[in-house]
């Protein structure tokens, strides 16, 4: 699990060195990866994208965080 801000700030550094045009494009995460097989695509010896594809494991639910943060509030602030 991973925090939208936190991925960018790691696909922002990794594409300034790689891929600069690619930042603050629009992107959609589709699942994950094994580490040893993101680790070979990161070197550049990680065959066709297609390759990679296939050792995908998509999601199968889909979260949507929201904290509120502790404390007091007024008794008449209504509960998200």
């Amino acid at each position: 699990m991973v925090h939208q801000n936190e991925l960018e700030e790691q696909l922002a550094y990794s594409f300034s060195k790689m891929a600069p045009e690619f930042i603050g494009n629009e992107y959609l995460v589709i699942g994950t990866v094994d580490k040893r097989i993101w680790k070979k695509g990161l070197e550049g010896s990680g065959g066709e994208f297609g390759e990679m594809l296939k050792h995908i494991a998509d999601f199968k639910r889909v979260y949507d965080l929201h904290v509120e943060p502790g404390g007091w509030y007024p008794a008449d602030e209504k509960e998200l």
